[in-house]
């Protein structure tokens, strides 16, 4: 029980934590998370390797160095090379999909371990990479179980959008995608073909809207996808953010499958 109250106590988004500073190239003043919406490969940053506050010279946030062990070898030696995660079509940034299932995990076991989702800082990285780097006990029993249901949803990913998985660009995107697939498969841990593929056509359909409604500037017209965007762009490893995308996944998913389609969904200007 202690060491879940410690870890539940890093996951708080009040965790005490040093602002994150961003430095604009030639006053461009796009953020990371707006980029990476776009699918950019730009480097945003002028600084040397060592990254500010997280983030990497070439716009990725930089994992822990200081820390291997048991999550480490998962996140690098397994999950990063998983058939899924490779096939992606996220930037080629350093460490861009090591950072992803690094995401995955830390939001997978905190939903396991506390019930709810968890921040993606750098701090919070590296707390969570220390506390499963040599797992005994009760750690051990959760680290084995959450290790097995990620490698078996990304299985399921891969089956469900195959060659489509390329179209996946945004690493916002596909961690609330994986997180919002593994809340569907529940702890049985299992959905139908039909199913699969009813959830890869919905991820894809949204995707392209979301990218279409972006194309129109000031003539965008659907507040809901608007908001999502936002939800992707600005601050996407927040946990509020986490929580905000998959309660408008699970919207979207319902307005899916009662009309087809994921434009013209109802929201509310207060969820912007």
């Amino acid at each position: 029980m202690l060491a879940e109250q410690e870890l539940e106590q890093a996951l708080s988004p009040d965790a005490s934590v040093a602002s994150k500073q961003i430095i604009y190239l030639f006053g461009a003043g796009a953020t990371h998370g707006e980029a990476d919406f776009q699918g950019s490969d730009i480097n945003l940053l002028m600084n040397s390797n060592r990254g500010v506050d997280g983030v990497s010279h070439q716009g990725s946030p930089i994992l822990p160095k200081d820390v291997a062990g048991a999550m480490k070898d998962l996140v690098f030696k397994v999950l990063a090379l998983h058939e899924f995660v490779s096939n992606l079509g996220i930037p080629e940034r350093r460490f861009a999909r090591q950072t992803l299932c690094a995401q995955i995990c830390i939001n997978s076991f905190a939903r396991a371990i506390t019930g709810s989702f968890a921040r993606t800082r750098y701090e919070d990285l590296q707390y969570f990479f220390q506390k499963f780097e040599h797992p005994t006990g009760s750690d051990k029993t959760t680290f084995d179980t959450q290790s097995e249901k990620i490698a078996a949803i990304l299985d399921d990913l891969w089956q469900a959008f195959a060659k489509d998985t390329k179209r996946l660009r945004n690493r916002s995107y596909i961690l609330s995608v994986y997180l919002f697939y593994e809340e569907l498969s529940g702890k049985e841990g299992v959905i139908s073909a039909e199913e699969k593929t009813k959830f890869a056509e919905f991820i894809l359909t949204l995707w392209d809207s979301l990218k279409d409604e972006a194309s129109k500037g000031i003539k965008r017209s659907d507040e809901g996808l608007y908001q999502f965007e936002t939800y992707l762009s600005s601050a996407p490893g927040e946990k509020y953010q986490i929580e905000r995308r998959h309660e408008r996944l699970r919207a979207y998913y319902e307005h899916f499958n009662n009309t087809g389609g994921v434009t013209g969904l109802l929201v509310s200007a207060d969820a912007a």
